[in-house]
């Protein structure tokens, strides 16, 4: 039990918080708290130019590889603040009718039958995702000379991705279909692109929550690669 909620129980309320379709508003501000929090600091300076100071000193290659460190820690440690606070609080005010809330989402299994160990993992698969999503969009940074429209970049990524994924949908579906066997298979590659696949990995397909956050990260990797190859020729940068 905890606090009067039994562990099962207290698995699906959690999931339940963080089911991408159900908790968007909840979702938009996650992304702005997690991304203001880990790369404010690095844009800031980018937007006074200081990274060029440092940048003279230590080289493009070593500045580059240590704020893409920072930036992936910082928000891996975040976000794990964020789910054991909220973890925490859901044990404190109990008394909430959870379970109703829960009531559909009960059985679902994402990663494993250990409730304890469901939950771990889910918690984990989440803070690296988010530390991913946010080291990809650090190199589009030094695109953007707006320092508020910065702070939105990750709301305006998680729409747009969204759109995108509707676009793209009819096109390929039938494609990894063919690839696949599998609809759902299908449709989880083709969702993958939206941020929701790292940051609520296995909350939109349940069946496909490990290939959801792979095909999520393997994307935004390759996003993260693709933005500083564009970044290394609007800067001149060569090797050293």
């Amino acid at each position: 039990m905890l606090n009067g909620i039994s562990v099962n129980e207290f698995n699906e309320i959690y999931l339940k918080l963080w089911e991408r379709g159900l908790n968007g508003i909840f979702l938009v501000l996650y992304l702005i708290i997690i991304f203001e929090l880990s790369v404010s600091k690095s844009y800031s300076y980018i937007d006074n130019k200081f990274d060029k100071n440092i940048i003279i000193r230590v080289g493009y290659k070593k500045y580059y590889l240590q704020t893409i460190i920072t930036i992936f820690l910082s928000a891996f440690i975040y976000s794990l603040i964020i789910h054991i606070s909220i973890i925490l609080l859901m044990n404190m005010f109990h008394t909430f009718d959870f379970t109703t809330i829960a009531k559909e989402r009960f059985q679902h299994i994402y990663f494993s039958n250990n409730t304890y160990l469901n939950i771990s993992i889910f918690v984990l698969l989440s803070s690296t995702g988010s530390s991913i999503f946010c080291t990809s969009i650090y190199p589009f940074l030094y695109f953007i000379k707006n320092k508020y429209l910065c702070k939105f970049i990750p709301v305006l990524t998680f729409f747009c991705t969204i759109i995108l994924s509707f676009i793209i949908s009819p096109i390929f579906q039938n494609f990894l279909l063919s690839i696949t066997g599998n609809l759902e298979k299908a449709k989880t590659i083709l969702c993958s692109i939206i941020p929701s696949s790292l940051i609520e990995p296995g909350c939109g397909w349940y069946s496909y929550a490990l290939l959801d956050f792979v095909c999520g990260a393997s994307i935004y990797i390759l996003i993260m690669l693709f933005g500083f190859c564009l970044l290394k020729r609007y800067r001149g940068i060569h090797d050293d």
